[in-house]
């Protein structure tokens, strides 16, 4: 099912990793998983909104598109 603006959705994505003073093997990408509210999704990137203030503030993550590994449906919007 595709997924919509305003939905709550599931984002699977890996992240960059930087490490100093450590051992090569240790550096990796690292899987993510973020839950959130469905705000922007488009050729550049995905926005999720994990709070909302009354202020009119809130707290967003952006992943670049290209990180995406998937995207699942948790809640469609009202």
């Amino acid at each position: 099912m595709k997924c919509k603006i305003g939905d709550i959705v599931e984002v699977s994505w890996v992240d960059a990793q930087g490490l100093i003073n450590s051992e090569r093997d240790r550096a990796k990408i690292c899987k993510v998983k973020n839950i959130g509210r469905l705000i922007e999704d488009s050729d550049e990137q995905i926005v999720l909104m994990s709070g909302d203030y009354s202020d009119n503030t809130g707290d967003y993550t952006a992943i670049p598109k290209g990180w995406q590994e998937s995207m699942r449906l948790v809640e469609k919007s009202k």
